[in-house]
C-alpha cells in the first residue's frame, strides 16, 4: 500500500493505492466546499469506484442508555417508586406531545442517569445500572404486564466510526433480561451519502 499526497482545484487529497499495480482504492478529500468539477475529477481517476467527502466540521459522538417502562401503566408514580429513581421524562396514554401529532397510545416512565452525551455508551450503562441496580427484582416483575428495556443510542456526523461496550457493562442486560439494541443515527451533510 502506498499513501499519496497532491493538491487538486486548491485541495488537499490524499489517496490510498494497492501495491505495484496502483490502482486508487481509497480517497480522503477535505474541502470546505464541495465542486461539481473536482468531485468529477476525482471519480475519473481508474480504479476510484466511490469517494468520501469530509468538510472541516469537527466530528461528534454522542451515546445515551435509558430504562423505558411502557403499557397500560395505571400509576406512573407507582412505578417511581418500585424502580427507586425519578423519572427523567414520563407521559401518559392519550397526551399529545404537539397540537399536530397523534395522542400516545401507551403510558411511558423513562429515566436516562445525567451523564454529557460525548462520554462513552459503556459510562451511561454503568450510571444506569448504578441508579437501579437495587431494585432489578422489581424492575424484571414488572415485564410481567408491561414492556420494560433499555434503549441505547449512539448518534455521530462520522460515516466511518463506530462505538464499543465494555463486557462489564453489558451486566444490565443480563440481570433485567432484557436484549441489547443500540439506535445507531448518522447524519451527514445535505448531499452527502453513506
Amino acid at each position: 500500500m502506498l499513501v499519496k499526497w497532491r493538491r487538486s482545484l486548491g485541495r488537499n487529497i490524499w489517496l490510498i493505492t494497492s501495491g505495484c499495480t496502483g490502482q486508487i482504492f481509497a480517497v480522503t478529500f477535505c474541502a470546505k466546499t464541495r465542486t461539481k468539477a473536482a468531485i468529477k475529477n476525482l471519480l475519473g481517476e481508474p480504479g476510484v469506484k466511490g469517494l468520501s467527502i469530509m468538510d472541516d466540521s469537527p466530528f461528534y459522538f454522542c451515546h445515551s442508555a435509558s430504562l423505558r417502562i411502557f403499557g397500560d401503566i395505571v400509576d406512573l408514580s407507582e412505578i417511581t417508586r418500585i424502580v427507586g429513581v425519578n423519572p427523567s421524562y414520563m407521559h401518559s396514554k392519550g397526551e399529545m406531545r404537539s397540537s399536530r401529532a397523534k395522542p400516545y397510545e401507551h403510558d411511558m416512565w423513562l429515566y436516562e442517569p445525567d451523564i454529557p452525551e460525548d462520554r462513552s455508551l459503556s459510562e451511561h450503562l454503568d450510571a444506569l445500572w448504578s441508579a437501579i441496580e437495587r431494585n432489578a427484582h422489581g424492575i424484571k416483575a414488572l415485564k410481567k404486564s408491561l414492556k420494560v428495556d433499555v434503549f441505547c443510542g449512539y448518534r455521530s456526523n462520522c460515516d466511518h466510526a463506530g462505538f464499543a461496550v465494555e463486557s462489564s457493562s453489558l451486566r444490565i442486560f443480563h440481570e433485567l433480561e432484557v436484549p441489547f439494541s443500540v439506535s445507531v443515527i448518522v447524519l451527514l451533510n445535505e448531499g452527502d451519502e453513506l
